[in-house]
């Protein structure tokens, strides 16, 4: 048996009540928060013709 627990950052695992009462985003929109988080990080880039197409 595995003692790692993988919990994913980006998905939301509540009830459909829950994740609507917290704003009930979409996959896409978690995801796009998390790239721009990750932007915003000193040190952490992309070239930038893959910045201009995700962002």
């Amino acid at each position: 048996m595995r003692r790692e627990h993988y919990q994913p950052t980006i998905s939301d695992r509540d009830n459909r009540e829950d994740w609507k009462a917290k704003g009930g985003k979409q996959i896409w929109e978690s995801a796009a928060e998390k790239v721009k988080e990750l932007l915003a990080t000193d040190g952490y880039g992309l070239p930038g013709h893959i910045k201009s197409q995700v962002l």
